[in-house]
């Protein structure tokens, strides 16, 4: 069984730069708004959606929202990228996938086992061929992850 162990959110949504680390059991999330216009709603537009949003996106290449996947990306940049870390509780290895969408370029999606502190890099043809990959490796099927 594979449990989540750290995403790291670059040029994400409301995200320049965040890295979570989750701790094991219920976890609680919650956000301050730094945005002085917000009318004193203070976790209003922080964040906390986003984490969500990019662990779907992460994990199927889909987002929660009915947006085309460059909008993803931060206001006023060119990328954006989330990588997921998991680690597998029976086999003792780490699973990391990251994918990275770009204004003018093709995404990218790189996925790779890590034991022992050695990296493999998983090969794939397609993106689609990865996202494929990434649900046979999680044993769960794409309606049953986002439905979850």
């Amino acid at each position: 069984m594979y449990i989540p162990k750290n995403i790291i959110l670059t040029n994400f949504l409301s995200h320049k730069f965040t890295s979570y680390d989750y701790k094991d059991g219920f976890r609680v999330i919650q956000g301050v708004n730094l945005d002085v216009d917000d009318n004193n709603e203070e976790s209003n537009g922080s964040g906390k959606s986003s984490l969500l949003e990019a662990e779907l996106f992460c994990l199927t290449s889909l987002s929660a929202r009915d947006i085309v996947s460059a909008d993803l990306i931060k206001d006023g940049e060119d990328f954006a990228s989330v990588e997921f870390l998991l680690y597998e509780t029976k086999l003792k290895h780490y699973l990391k996938i990251k994918r990275s969408i770009f204004l003018k370029k093709s995404s990218i999606l790189e996925i790779s086992f890590i034991k022992n502190d050695v990296e493999k890099l998983e090969e794939f043809a397609t993106i689609t061929d990865g996202n494929n990959l990434i649900l046979k490796i999680l044993g769960i099927s794409q309606s049953d992850l986002i439905n979850f």
